[in-house]
C-alpha cells in the first residue's frame, strides 16, 4: 500500500475497534496491496498456496502456515 493508503486503512480498521495485534498483523502481511480492485481471483489463489506450501514459519520451523492462519489472512482479503 502506497503511504497514504496504508494510513487510512489502518485508521478505519483502528476506528472498528481491531486489536494492535491485529492492525500490526495486517501492516505486516499485506504491505503491497495498493487498492482492493488489485485483487484478482488469480492473485487470491496464489497467495493462498503459498500460505498453504512456501511460507516458512518460524514457530514450527516448516514450510506451511496452519490452516487456522491461512483462513485468518483469507478473512481479512473478504472485508
Amino acid at each position: 500500500m502506497n503511504n497514504w493508503n496504508l494510513i487510512a486503512f489502518l485508521s478505519a480498521k483502528k476506528s472498528e475497534g481491531l486489536r494492535a495485534p491485529t492492525i500490526k498483523s495486517y501492516e505486516e502481511h499485506y504491505p503491497d496491496v495498493m487498492l482492493v480492485a488489485e485483487l484478482t481471483s488469480p492473485i487470491i489463489r496464489k497467495y493462498l498456496v503459498y500460505m498453504k506450501e512456501d511460507h516458512f514459519n518460524y514457530k514450527t520451523k516448516t514450510n506451511d502456515l496452519s490452516i487456522q492462519t491461512v483462513n485468518a489472512r483469507l478473512r481479512f482479503l473478504m472485508r
